[in-house]
């Protein structure tokens, strides 16, 4: 993936962003292998600027965190955008199988020449599908929650007030 990323810059790309498919199906907290992962990719520079812009991350079915790893987001599951019946692993009807969350995020150029571009602003939108008399229809994002903006890393654990999780920088 680093090596992918150097080529995406080398061939003239100001922001990389990386989607990865990870992480432990239900589970809402990021595994240790998607910890270990963001810490590496993030840390990745090249000439000092970062490889990697932005971590977009799926798998789970359920929302996880969104959090800042060495100055990098990462989001580590969108959670399901349009899923229908979600049945967990034990066979049972899972709600949250029809969360989901769009991160929206803003860059803007680099104040030197050859710099990264920066997110000034970090947005995190609830969305999901629900059942209705015509069967699911997915909820449309009318209302982005500010998460958090340039240079705030914050995980608190659980839902925050945007509808998207949040945790707490370690």
């Amino acid at each position: 993936m680093i090596a992918d990323a150097r080529a995406a810059r080398a061939a003239g790309a100001d922001v990389v962003v990386v989607s990865v498919h990870w992480g432990t199906e239900w589970q809402t907290e990021p595994d240790e292998r998607q910890l270990s992962l963001g810490r590496a990719l993030t840390a990745s520079r090249t000439g000092g600027r970062p490889d990697v812009d932005l971590i977009v991350g799926t798998h789970a079915h359920v929302p996880q965190a969104y959090e800042k790893v060495n100055g990098t987001w990462v989001i580590y599951g969108m959670g399901d955008q349009i899923a229908g019946d979600m049945v967990d692993h034990q066979g049972a009807f899972d709600p949250r199988g029809n969360q989901g969350s769009i991160g929206r995020f803003t860059f803007a150029p680099p104040r030197t020449p050859g710099g990264r571009w920066e997110v000034t602003r970090a947005e995190f939108v609830p969305s999901g599908s629900t059942p209705d008399a015509a069967g699911w229809s997915t909820s449309a994002p009318t209302t982005a929650g500010t998460r958090a903006g340039p240079g705030s890393a914050t995980r608190s654990g659980g839902w925050c007030s945007a509808g998207a999780p949040a945790r707490t920088a370690s």
